[in-house]
C-alpha cells in the first residue's frame, strides 16, 4: 500500500510547481536596438551575452534591460501590448532616472545597415511611451506575437 502522506506530498510538489510566482506592474515600456545601443552598432550587453531578439516566446525570450536594482538580471518579463516575453540581460540607464520606465526592449537586429538606422528608430518610437500591463516572473502560456517587432527595414507593430 503507498503511503497516503507520500502520495500527498508528491501531488502537492506537482501542484505547487506548476504555480507561477508572476506579478503584474503597470509601467513604460520602451525599445532600444542595434543604432543606439551603448556602445553604439553592437549587440553587447552589461551581461556579457549578445543582445537578441529571439521570437518572444518563453523558450526563446528577446533581451531586455532594465533598472536592475528593481528588475534584477535573469527575470524572465510578458510584455503584454508587444506579446513578447524577454528576459533582462542588459542595463537601463534611462530605467534608473525614471522611476516609471520599467523595460527596454532589444528590438534589433544583429546587425544592421545604418543606413535602415531612421526605420529602427520609427519602430521604437511606435513601442515607447506606452503604460502597459508588464508581467515579472513572467509564466509560461501568455499569447506570444513571433513576428519580428523590427525586421531590418519595417515596424511590424
Amino acid at each position: 500500500m503507498v503511503n497516503k502522506w507520500l502520495l500527498f506530498a508528491l501531488l502537492f510538489t506537482l501542484i505547487v510547481g506548476r504555480i507561477s510566482c508572476e506579478s503584474v506592474v503597470k509601467g513604460r515600456v520602451t525599445a532600444y536596438g542595434w543604432c543606439d545601443n551603448d556602445p553604439p552598432y553592437r549587440g553587447d550587453t552589461s551581461s556579457g551575452h549578445q543582445a537578441t531578439p529571439g521570437d518572444g516566446t518563453f523558450s526563446n525570450p528577446s533581451t531586455c534591460a532594465t533598472d536592475q536594482s528593481r528588475i534584477p538580471a535573469g527575470t524572465k518579463v510578458y510584455i503584454s501590448h508587444v506579446q513578447k516575453y524577454c528576459i533582462v540581460r542588459d542595463i537601463c540607464g534611462a530605467c534608473k532616472r525614471d522611476p516609471r520606465r520599467l523595460v527596454d526592449l532589444w528590438i534589433g537586429p544583429n546587425p544592421m545597415k545604418r543606413e535602415n538606422c531612421s526605420f529602427l528608430r520609427y519602430c521604437e518610437e511606435r513601442v515607447d511611451n506606452l503604460y502597459v500591463d508588464v508581467y515579472l516572473d513572467a509564466a509560461d502560456g501568455h499569447t506570444v506575437n513571433r513576428n519580428p517587432l523590427f525586421d531590418g527595414t519595417r515596424c511590424n507593430f
